[in-house]
């Protein structure tokens, strides 16, 4: 009986042991869990798409590994609007509202909702085309005052003069622009293709949202579009895939030049591209700068990728649509 006893306290000695031993555990894993990293950068994303996701990317590993090299932690609070207006403002407050350190916007829209939302935290913006036009920046060098960030301005001359290249005489041709009549950015770079290669030379067509693609394509082949132009449009570039289906379904078969890389894999034959990636990381160490070497976003001039723009060219797409592409455009790889 005694025994029997003995074996009993034990076993409650042992169970109780565990249970600390656990209890501990539980504690130092919950709390290495809550550490708080030295900073805590909110993430704006307008939309899932190609560009914009190589944006965040490119800012997230960029930006963590230059903390890492400082000694120095950083977490993401990672939002996404999926293209909806009211999602921008309700995402700028979420983030004001943590108080978080800094507040990366990708695209234009959610850089102005978080610029109305906050006055006093960081904004580094990506991927807006003219932060001038939309208010983010009080010139084209010096930003507003809790403002600064990166442009995405495409090499629109460049992309131009493909155009050119891709019809057979661009003396005559009829050019076209595709964009939606929602976006701004869309707008200004159609403008400026439209002042370089003359008003009486390309079709302005608009679309509300990517139902109206088909009927889109429609009438740029009705006004005899022999090149077609679609800028960085949020829009399309989500729905650049349905661009080409309705290219081809229609028989339309116009080559387009798109206004980045990731559009143009899916619906174009040539194009000049910035890198939205490489882009994200020159946002990144303008964040670095802010957070850790203590520098005034409004003191700081807004970033524009100038040179080194990327040659895209899809023979994918143009042998689908019945196109070659001319050798003169072949010559520049």
């Amino acid at each position: 009986m005694a025994k029997q006893k003995k074996t009993m306290k034990m076993k409650k000695i042992y169970i109780v042991s565990m249970l600390v031993i656990m209890l501990v555990a539980f504690s130092a894993f919950s709390f290495a869990g809550c550490t708080k990293a030295d900073y805590t950068i909110g993430v704006i994303q307008l939309l899932p798409h190609v560009a914009l996701d190589k944006a965040y990317e490119g800012f997230k590993t960029e930006l963590t590994s230059l903390m890492e090299e400082a000694g120095k932690t950083v977490n993401f609070e990672y939002t996404n609007s999926n293209g909806e207006a009211n999602n921008n403002s309700t995402n700028a407050s979420t983030l004001v509202n943590k108080n978080v350190d800094l507040i990366y916007t990708i695209a234009t829209s959610p850089s102005v909702a978080a610029a109305n939302a906050t006055k006093t935290i960081p904004i580094v913006f990506s991927a807006v085309t003219d932060p001038v036009a939309e208010k983010l920046v009080a010139t084209k060098d010096r930003p507003g005052a809790n403002v600064t960030g990166c442009s995405d301005m495409n090499p629109i001359e460049q992309q131009a003069e493909l155009m050119k290249l891709v019809v057979k005489d661009s003396a005559t041709a009829k050019y076209g622009v595709l964009y939606s009549a929602k976006e701004n950015n869309s707008k200004i770079q159609a403008d400026m293709l439209i002042d370089y290669l003359g008003e009486d030379r390309v079709t302005r067509i608009t679309i509300n949202d990517a139902t109206e693609i088909q009927s889109a394509m429609g009438r740029a082949a009705a006004a005899g579009v022999e090149c077609l132009y679609i800028p960085t449009d949020n829009i399309l570039a989500t729905a650049a895939a349905s661009v080409h289906s309705a290219n081809t379904a229609g028989n339309y078969n116009i080559p387009i030049v798109c206004g980045e890389g990731g559009m143009n894999d899916a619906c174009g034959v040539a194009t000049y591209s910035i890198d939205y990636y490489e882009l994200g990381k020159v946002a990144a160490k303008m964040a670095f700068d802010i957070l850790v070497n203590g520098k005034n976003p409004a003191e700081m001039p807004v970033g524009y990728q100038t040179e080194g723009f990327a040659l895209s060219i899809n023979e994918t797409i143009a042998e689908q649509i019945g196109y070659t592409i001319p050798d003169a455009i072949l010559a520049l790889q």
